[in-house]
């Protein structure tokens, strides 16, 4: 004899999302993002100005493609090497490291 199997909602407040579930289901948001931005500033040279524009412009992209996405997104000035535009996004509480250019 089975018994059928039933789920209560306060089953899934326990589930455990793993950084690389999330991350892997944000690798499509990452990649489009890092498409722009490498073509918006394929040519730049990286400074102050530039990467805070590339900031704001990375911000910009996010909110418009991906409205449903709650992130923070800062640019890693620690982790530049020459031609390279680094952000740290955080969503909710996941950080991830992604170079973009």
């Amino acid at each position: 004899m089975t018994h059928p199997m039933t789920f209560r909602a306060n089953d899934f407040l326990e589930m455990t999302i793993s950084r690389d579930l999330v991350g892997s289901a944000l690798e499509p948001a990452f990649e489009s993002l890092h498409l722009f931005i490498a073509s918006r500033y394929a040519n730049a040279v990286v400074s102050g100005p530039v990467l805070l524009a590339a900031t704001q412009d990375a911000r910009e992209f996010l909110r418009a493609n991906y409205p449903n996405l709650r992130f923070k997104l800062q640019p890693d000035m620690t982790q530049l090497r020459a031609g390279e535009i680094r952000f740290v996004i955080e969503i909710q509480g996941v950080q991830f490291d992604k170079g973009a250019c």
